[in-house]
């Protein structure tokens, strides 16, 4: 079931959850018996929660339905809608019932939909390959999470990088670090090239094949690399990684591959407008030496 239902007392201690509390909760019935702010998160949206729970106690009126951000007794963290109804006894009320369904997955999706939305306002306004690179990685950073981010750009003729971004997290900042690893391809890039998208979930003590970036003192756990193509064409790649183990899995590939397919049609107009600008700088140039020579 989606749903697990619950009582509490005014104090807001759970007196009764039923046996869903072992999917949404991840514990027994028993073990859940406490007060149930303990199973929220800090998240904003939770205040209005507590507000319309109290108000209910308050005036022994039935409130409107609200969402809160739960957390597990695993630490994960679910989404759920709460319908309750106040018990009232001789003017009182006396316990809360309702039940809680799981909408994690809708949530998610309504997130993903605006971020998308908020990416491609984002780069639809932009005239820099730079700023487009660094909205892409912060979708990325809030859909999915990364410690290190790497996206490069390359010429229609593959030969040489036109834009790179390398981002790495150092003591909890946020680092971007210059454009200096050259043109070449790499072992890793050129299997995306080949093959398409590929992830990488290493094991403890496995030996780091992959040519390192920013914080090379420490080797990425979980890495994730995507295609940049414009109309079937390769254009570049676009990495996350975490030091983390197995933080990432296909769904996690399937959505940094669509953020990417967001990005490419920016970052390949603003290298056409780029391209266009210097060729006219360059004929004037011609031009202008043309007329000092007569």
């Amino acid at each position: 079931s989606t749903q697990m239902h619950y009582s509490h007392t005014p104090d807001h201690v759970l007196t009764y959850v039923s046996p869903q509390c072992r999917q949404f909760l991840d514990c027994e019935p028993e073990e859940a018996l406490k007060h149930w702010m303990d199973f929220i998160t800090p998240h904003p949206a939770n205040r209005l929660g507590v507000e319309r729970t109290e108000a209910a106690i308050r005036t022994g009126e039935r409130q409107l339905p609200y969402e809160m951000e739960l957390i597990s007794r695993k630490g994960r963290k679910l989404w759920v809608e709460v319908h309750e109804s106040p018990v009232v006894l001789k003017g009182k009320t006396v316990a809360i019932v309702g039940s809680l369904t799981d909408i994690t997955v809708r949530r998610r999706s309504e997130h993903i939909a605006e971020c998308l939305a908020r990416l491609g306002r984002e780069l639809a306004a932009t005239t820099q390959s730079g700023q487009a690179a660094l909205a892409v990685a912060d979708a990325a950073q809030e859909l999915l999470g990364w410690d290190a981010c790497f996206l490069k750009v390359r010429t229609p003729d593959l030969s040489r990088a036109y834009h790179t971004l390398r981002l790495d997290m150092m003591n909890g900042q946020r680092v971007q670090f210059p454009e200096d690893d050259g043109d070449g391809i790499t072992p890793i890039e050129q299997r995306v090239m080949d093959q398409g998208r590929q992830i990488i979930l290493r094991e403890p003590g496995t030996a780091d094949v992959l040519v390192p970036f920013g914080d090379k003192t420490r080797a990425s756990a979980s890495l994730l690399f995507v295609p940049l193509r414009h109309h079937g064409r390769y254009i570049g790649v676009f990495t996350i990684q975490s030091y983390e183990y197995r933080v990432y899995d296909q769904a996690a590939l399937d959505l940094l591959q669509t953020l990417a397919d967001h990005a490419v049609g920016a970052l390949e107009r603003i290298r056409a407008e780029n391209d266009l600008i210097e060729r006219e700088q360059r004929y004037r140039c011609i031009g202008a030496n043309a007329k000092a020579d007569r």
